[in-house]
């Protein structure tokens, strides 16, 4: 029969994080982990998590998931090594431009060891299946060198309140021109470059809109939350199961 790992995690509320919107997705997490054995080798017949539902445990972000793994053999001893934890904070990125600016060169900006570069604005054809494909679309073309980030969401995913139909909290880029107006994102890409002489995350980022029909003079592009990812050093012996009999 396979393994189960049961894991349960209590993360802290505090500073920061207890001011921003009522939802911060803080059960948005993932763990990364393998399994070695006696002698630190990584477990070659190990798979991916097979599930991993998770059950709620009192409040902020107290939970519990399990994760499913192929048969161990009974004749080792195993370790369960956690590698790093992924998890959705608040984090801040903005620029302000004007699009004929980039007909000299890219605009930068560097800002508390973030780095941001807007490459071009063109009109292109869409990048999603699930963009309207009716015309061209806005394409903002940008690169970011920033530590430890591993995702920035793309389009604009807003939270909404049931009862009172208000607007909780938005996820993604946001597009804004001179006069206020916001352009929702309807597609785009990310990919992961590499990283940079300081260490930092080399990420290209392409922004779609459809809404956008001609350049404004001035747009802003701001995100208020990333996946970011920390290094862990942990391990804990790893029982073996039962058989059955």
């Amino acid at each position: 029969m396979a393994s189960l790992i049961e894991l349960v995690q209590e993360k802290q509320v505090k500073g920061k994080l207890d001011s921003v919107d009522p939802y911060v997705r803080y059960d948005d997490y993932k763990l990364n982990f393998h399994v070695e054995n006696e002698k630190g080798e990584k477990v070659k017949d190990l798979t991916r998590a097979l599930d991993t539902p998770r059950k709620a445990v009192g409040e902020y972000g107290h939970s519990n998931r399990k994760y499913g793994f192929a048969p161990l053999s009974p004749d080792h001893q195993y370790t369960l090594v956690l590698d790093s934890l992924e998890k959705t904070e608040p984090y801040e990125l903005g620029v302000s431009f004007e699009p004929k600016q980039l007909a000299e060169k890219p605009v930068r900006v560097d800002e508390n060891g973030k780095t941001i570069e807007i490459m071009s604005v063109t009109f292109d054809e869409p990048l999603n299946e699930a963009s309207p494909k009716n015309e061209k679309h806005a394409t903002i073309l940008l690169e970011a060198y920033l530590k430890d980030i591993s995702y920035i969401n793309l389009a604009d995913t807003i939270l909404m309140d049931d009862d009172t139909d208000n607007i909780i909290n938005r996820f993604g880029w946001t597009i804004k021109d001179e006069k206020g107006k916001i352009y929702n994102v309807t597609g785009g890409d990310f990919k992961m470059i590499g990283k940079d002489e300081q260490g930092r995350n080399h990420i290209r980022i392409k922004l779609q809109s459809d809404e956008m029909k001609e350049l404004p003079q001035k747009l802003s592009l701001t995100s208020e939350l990333a996946k970011k990812s920390y290094d862990l050093d942990w391990k804990v012996p790893l029982p073996m199961p039962k058989e059955d009999k």
